[in-house]
């Protein structure tokens, strides 16, 4: 497959709408993955959703895929059925659709930087210009440096963006604005910035004055290593060449006086980098001494049997249970007991609460029962904590989810039960940003989607909830 359907992160998307790129053959791009990508004049971040063997679009006017901005997919094939299932549902872009599947910082926009064009002062160009770009420009130009392209718009026009950005186009389509563009790491990860040797072959060693232990023909050496003049420059190249694995940028700079010299070394291409995540570690506590599990009421026995049943039986429909109990009646040991069995069937399972005050407490029922193996996901947690707790959900290390609405979209692996407690609450109704979900019903779609269990617990059902249970789309349990 050698183009790739990209979801792009961009306002105005249609429903539905996806775009064409090709894939360089450098890179090896997978579905699910989040790539860097040019849309009209911007570069904005993607998801790529589909592979192809042919453009949907002339094979000109296809662009390349830039970079990925993480190395494996982040959004499985389940998740992608899901982002499907939403987009058409809630009638939202590809893009917003797949979002919520997206660990915490992803959604980073690239940093440009502008400088003037030497030569461009052109007195007819400077005189068209508006007085207030005119005025920007000529202090950039004046003060040699460069400046963060957000920061030049507000010189421009501070209230009106479009006007500016039309000016910045302006100045860069007649030669006067130089535009580089970085593409940023997600701010919330931890990622350790890692150096390898370039495409370049290695070279004889090479002393400052461009003496090296070979012939000392410096015309035969590349230019690039040839042009080196710094000792730190030469010395940071012998010891990434010299590394038998992937060497730490941050030990580079400790030893070689900062990132001058593994700057200027990337320039030349004389080295690389690459990024790699670093596993947070995470603290395996005090397993709770945990209370012998009470003994159930014919009902509660009743209604976990009947549960169970359905996580033993794939063929028994439908897969979705609405446990109609008033509080006190004992729902929450019925869902233990069926989390429990999903575990013991090497499946993982999501609680969902309908508000993050009640959180703490489920966790700590949940974590109770299964020590070490439950995670937490809401957006009280800071950017970091979400982050590592997304990756220790993805990576394995939990196997049961706890949260409000927004667990719903817990990257487990094989989904064994869902859990919707209070099902009737308005919480679970997602208003801001879209897409628009309701947890409840995603929690259905992404059951029929992989084969789990749903279990909708409450006191007062929601209308239409039990008119389905009535009409058997899904079965009705009862405590008393």
């Amino acid at each position: 497959m050698n183009y790739a359907d990209v979801a792009i992160d961009a306002d105005r998307i249609a429903p539905g709408k996806t775009f064409s790129y090709r894939i360089p053959h450098h890179l090896a791009v997978e579905p699910g993955q989040l790539v860097w990508v040019q849309f009209g004049r911007r570069l904005v971040q993607g998801l790529v959703v589909g592979l192809s063997a042919a453009s949907a679009v002339a094979e000109e006017q296809t662009r390349d895929i830039l970079h990925p901005v993480e190395p494996a997919p982040l959004v499985g094939a389940l998740g992608l059925e899901l982002a499907d299932w939403l987009g058409q549902s809630y009638f939202c872009a590809p893009f917003e659709a797949a979002a919520p599947l997206l660990p915490v910082g992803f959604h980073a926009q690239q940093r440009s930087r502008l400088t003037t064009v030497p030569g461009a002062n052109d007195a007819a160009d400077l005189a068209s210009l508006r007085e207030s770009t005119r005025a920007a420009w000529t202090a950039l130009a004046e003060s040699g440096d460069t400046l963060d392209e957000s920061a030049f718009l507000k010189r421009i026009d501070a209230r009106n963006d479009n006007l500016a950005r039309r000016e910045l186009q302006r100045l860069i389509d007649r030669g006067m604005i130089s535009k580089t563009v970085s593409l940023p790491r997600p701010r919330a990860h931890r990622y350790n910035r890692m150096l390898i040797p370039g495409h370049l072959p290695p070279e004889p060693a090479v002393s400052a004055d461009g003496d090296g232990d070979g012939d000392g023909d410096t015309a035969r050496r590349p230019a690039a290593v040839s042009a080196l003049r710094s000792e730190r420059q030469i010395g940071a190249l012998a010891a990434i060449r010299e590394s038998p694995s992937a060497y730490a940028a941050a030990d580079i700079n400790k030893r070689f006086g900062g990132g001058a010299a593994a700057n200027a070394l990337l320039r030349r291409g004389l080295i690389a980098e690459e990024w790699v995540r670093e596993s947070p570690a995470v603290s395996a506590g005090t397993a709770p001494a945990n209370p012998a599990p009470t003994t159930l009421t014919p009902a509660q026995e009743d209604a976990a049997s009947r549960i169970i049943a359905a996580l033993d039986d794939p063929d028994i429909q439908p897969r979705s249970f609405l446990l109609h109990g008033v509080t006190g009646s004992g729902k929450t040991e019925v869902y233990l007991r069926a989390v429990a069995h999903a575990l013991r069937q090497g499946k993982s399972a999501i609680y969902l609460v309908p508000e993050i005050a009640l959180t703490p407490q489920t966790v700590g029922l949940v974590s109770d029962r299964f020590p070490e193996r439950v995670a937490v996901l809401h957006h009280r947690l800071t950017a970091r904590q979400r982050f590592d707790q997304w990756w220790r959900i993805r990576d394995g290390g939990a196997s049961v989810v706890v949260g409000p609405r927004s667990a719903v979209f817990a990257p487990i692996a094989n989904p064994g039960i869902i859990i919707v407690d209070e099902e009737h609450e308005p919480a679970y109704k997602q208003v801001e940003p879209p897409p628009y979900y309701h947890a409840r019903d995603t929690a259905l779609a992404l059951a029929r989607r992989s084969g789990a269990v749903v279990v909708m617990g409450s006191a007062t059902p929601d209308v239409a909830t039990y008119y389905q249970a009535q009409q058997g789309r899904h079965r009705l349990l009862h405590l008393p």
